[in-house]
């Protein structure tokens, strides 16, 4: 997974014809520690995918302007255009962040491969 340090970046990323997952995490969100693991297990399932990681405190602007207030949550874009979001106050288990990914997959290519 790769950090977005910078608002530009974001704009650069969410620009790819292919999926790209932002994932929203925050400095000190105990719900947030696992996420990365979670993320680099079934990274290798999503081949057409590309996943990001956002910290929430160091692009809060960004945040605030995209809704994301509760983290971590997830958007995904393709094309500039957001495809889906799963943003809930809430921890995630590896099977719903898969569920959530495998659905955004199918949604915008007719099959999730995993």
């Amino acid at each position: 997974m790769k950090p977005v340090h910078t608002n530009e970046d974001y704009v650069k990323v969410m620009l790819q014809d292919s999926i790209s997952v932002f994932l929203f995490t925050g400095f000190g969100c105990s719900d947030c520690v696992g996420m990365d693991t979670i993320i680099a297990h079934i990274q290798p399932k999503f081949a057409n995918v590309s996943f990001y990681k956002v910290e929430r405190d160091e692009l809060s602007d960004l945040c605030r302007d995209l809704g994301v207030m509760s983290v971590p949550s997830f958007i995904a874009y393709r094309d500039g255009h957001e495809i889906s979001r799963y943003v809930t106050p809430f921890r995630k288990t590896e099977q719903e962040v898969m569920d959530y990914v495998a659905m955004t997959v199918e949604k915008e290519y007719g099959n999730a491969k995993i």
